[in-house]
């Protein structure tokens, strides 16, 4: 169906045949679901699909607390790809980037002989939660966070200049 061909079936409906088929959509959509839950729910509401994301992403990296072989690095992007585009608040965003950083960090330095996907998906995500951070100009609310990332990298050789880098064009200027 193209969007103009939807546009007419919307107009030919009435309010009340209108608010059914929001209802029906709402209710076989989990998507839907998600957008109205991050647009007009609560507060708690939103943290509760951030923390089930948290979640999911450090599941994909550890299984028991025990890091995996290789992380599941395509299956986290999507998951960040997914929120992102259901967000509301970009300092959550940063939030999940970095969070997920973290995670790989921790990874990394348990694991240093992985992929070079998982070294740089690590880097790609500390990347874009500084990018969110210096649009948005929240350098003194995760300062700490990502020099324990940077400071992290220090024994990770293949990312520690890359990382310090960001660091530096981030909090430096």
């Amino acid at each position: 169906m193209s969007r103009t061909e939807f546009n007419k079936y919307i107009k030919s409906l009435d309010e009340d045949e209108l608010r059914k088929e929001l209802t029906a959509i709402y209710q076989k959509v989990p998507e839907v679901k998600m957008h109205y839950a991050m647009e007009l729910g609560s507060d708690a509401d939103r943290m509760k699909i951030f923390r089930t994301a948290k979640k999911d992403i450090n599941n994909l990296i550890y299984i028991r607390n025990r890091p995996r072989k290789r992380p599941r690095i395509q299956k986290i992007k999507t998951i960040l790809k997914d929120i992102s585009k259901i967000s509301v608040f970009e300092h959550e965003m940063a939030e999940l980037y970095l969070f997920a950083s973290e995670c790989q960090m921790q990874y990394l330095l348990r694991r240093p002989s992985t992929t070079k996907a998982t070294y740089n998906n690590c880097i790609e995500n500390f990347k874009k939660a500084c990018e969110i951070i210096k649009q948005l100009s929240l350098q003194n609310q995760f300062k700490d966070r990502c020099q324990m990332l940077a400071t992290d990298s220090d024994s990770l050789f293949m990312i520690e200049e890359e990382l310090e880098e960001i660091y530096n064009e981030t909090f430096r200027s």
